[in-house]
């Protein structure tokens, strides 16, 4: 574990970051079970994850959140990002109302 790494989690644990979680992993062919506490979890990948999931659902724009999480590719970019259907439906229908603004002022313009 790096320093930094370290670091997180210790913020975490301060933070009260307790929630139990389950993950998988495949160790030999064998599907394991893992439960931790939250902060334990924490790296400088989910962190950077969670940045740009929460950026995006905050109204960010895409270009923006990849210039500051450092994507050259927008395809990456939105593996990366992890949005609920909701969350995606909710900025689909802001655009397509953003969109239709826009339509009316350059009719009116």
């Amino acid at each position: 574990m790096s320093p930094s790494n370290g670091i997180k989690k210790a913020k975490g644990f301060a933070a009260k970051l307790n929630e139990r979680i389950k993950t998988y992993r495949t160790i030999g062919g064998n599907k394991l079970e893992f439960i931790n506490p939250k902060h334990e979890l924490l790296c400088s990948h989910s962190l950077r994850r969670s940045f740009a999931t929460n950026a995006i659902a905050s109204g960010f724009d895409t270009l923006s959140v990849m210039a500051m999480t450092g994507h050259k590719k927008e395809s990456t970019f939105n593996n990366y990002v992890q949005l609920t259907q909701k969350e995606m439906a909710s900025r689909l229908l802001k655009k397509s109302n953003e969109d239709e603004r826009s339509d009316f002022l350059r009719k009116v313009i």
